[in-house]
């Protein structure tokens, strides 16, 4: 019985030797795994930040071309209007 016991351990150690190999390579792959889902969120995250930045810059664009044909519309009216409201500043001045 003694030579069947030794058999059986050596087997049990041979399971676990092949088992503990195998958990080895899983934790391997598992860091390498992990190192490329981290980078990918980074990728991800940058991709959010800039396109933030994009919206906010074309935010901007609009609203200063608005302003500016708001401008460009009171000089033009102000232009086309010039002969009624001279003679009006002048009577409001004196």
């Amino acid at each position: 019985m003694t030579t069947l016991a030794t058999s059986n351990e050596v087997k049990n150690a041979f399971i676990e030797k092949k088992k503990r190999k195998e958990a080895l390579h899983d934790l391997e792959g598992e860091e390498e795994s992990r190192q490329k889902r981290i980078e990918e969120r980074k990728r991800q995250q940058k991709k959010v930040v800039v396109a933030k930045a994009a919206a906010k810059k074309k935010r901007g664009v609009k609203l200063a071309a608005v302003w500016f044909s708001v401008f460009v519309i009171g000089v033009f009216a102000f232009g086309w209007f010039s002969g009624d409201l001279i003679p009006w500043f002048h009577k409001l001045i004196n």
